[in-house]
């Protein structure tokens, strides 16, 4: 996994960042914004998973939760 990508989700734009977790884990923060002119702007943020075991489960974990808050937002 890519430690931040940028990735569309119906008319949201959602960006996840992977990083350390202290000394055994591992953290994915995940932004919902718009893209305007190349640019990212943050709507909302701060939506995390949380994973003892890789940066990938984190990743998964986070985006689980972020496509599940881009629904209930844009229903």
């Amino acid at each position: 996994m890519p430690t931040q990508m940028y990735k569309q989700y119906g008319k949201r734009t959602y960006t996840i960042r992977v990083a350390p977790n202290g000394v055994s884990g591992w953290r994915a923060v995940a932004s919902v914004g718009h893209m305007e002119g190349g640019v990212f702007f943050t709507d909302f943020s701060k939506i995390t998973g949380l994973s003892g075991y890789s940066a990938d489960d984190a990743w998964v974990r986070a985006e689980a939760q972020v496509l599940t808050f881009i629904d209930k937002i844009d229903s």
